[in-house]
């Protein structure tokens, strides 16, 4: 029986998360959020069985690896809006402080895998539900697959803003992260996938 479920949320500064720890847990690795400092070790963790960057063709190498990846997500946050609130008055700096401390940096997607796929056609499943949803639009996506008893399932940390050659666009990807798209175009899209590769592996 197939298996669909995907829960999503927004990384966000206000509520105390940082793209680096979320990534730096995903992948049982440890990462410095260069931004605070803060260390995010999750190498003890046993449940990761596979994980990767998914990133559009012709994408710098810093996309791929995933400190590098993240700490340029945060870093390029602050810098537009250091850019656009310049501290020049108090009440620039201010509002520049206040939207730091919450601006969301990534979005989170756990999706439910088949347990009636190995763990290779999980991942062909999943690579091409990212490269269908995300990569083609010019995002770039780090994933992890766990796997615990009776429960395989993948976390998903996708970037809010297109590259553009070798930075990020300056405009976030509104659309395909909207609350009224998450059931066609986010949902919507990995029910089909899922009913693909089950029907590819003959399981449908």
């Amino acid at each position: 029986m197939a298996v669909f479920h995907a829960g999503a949320q927004f990384i966000s500064r206000s509520k105390g998360k940082s793209a680096c720890a979320h990534a730096a847990y995903i992948s049982g690795t440890t990462i410095v959020d260069e931004r605070t400092g803060y260390v995010a070790d999750y190498e003890s963790k046993s449940d990761v069985v596979y994980g990767a960057i998914l990133a559009p063709v012709g994408s710098p190498d810093w996309a791929k690896e995933a400190s590098a990846l993240w700490n340029k997500v945060e870093a390029f946050e602050d810098a537009l809006l250091e850019q656009r609130f310049d501290g020049r008055t108090q009440r620039s700096l201010d509002r520049q402080e206040k939207l730091k401390g919450s601006v969301q940096t990534a979005f989170q997607l756990t999706v439910a895998l088949q347990n009636n796929l190995s763990v290779d056609q999980n991942i062909e499943l999943l690579e091409d539900y990212i490269g269908r949803v995300f990569v083609s639009k010019g995002l770039v996506c780090q994933y992890a697959i766990h796997q615990d008893p009776g429960n395989i399932h993948a976390h998903l940390s996708v970037t809010l803003r297109a590259l553009e050659g070798d930075k990020f666009s300056d405009l976030k990807e509104r659309d395909l992260f909207s609350r009224g798209n998450f059931r066609q175009g986010i949902r919507g899209v990995l029910e089909k996938t899922i009913n693909d590769h089950l029907a590819k592996n003959g399981l449908n």
